[in-house]
């Protein structure tokens, strides 16, 4: 679910928190053991289009933000309309 919610944040123009999004969204998938990505296939790589948005120091910021968020933080980050 949070790789959705990624993808929408990357549609709306949000890159910034796509990228988060994202981030905490691996660190889940990694944390189940899940090799495959059932939602990039779906979706497309959103880290890759967001990140093209953005200069690579930025991005990687972002990204490594997102992979720092336990999993209620993400959750609530998620489900949370603005930027921020």
């Amino acid at each position: 679910g949070l790789y959705a919610f990624a993808d929408l944040a990357q549609i709306r123009g949000q890159h910034e928190r796509a990228l988060r999004l994202a981030g905490a969204s691996d660190v889940l998938r990694e944390r189940l053991g899940s090799v495959g990505s059932f939602e990039e296939e779906l979706v497309g790589d959103v880290r890759g289009a967001a990140s093209s948005f953005l200069d690579e120091a930025t991005a990687q910021t972002l990204y490594k933000e997102g992979r720092a968020m336990d999993l209620e933080d993400a959750v609530a980050y998620a489900l949370h309309q603005s930027e921020g």
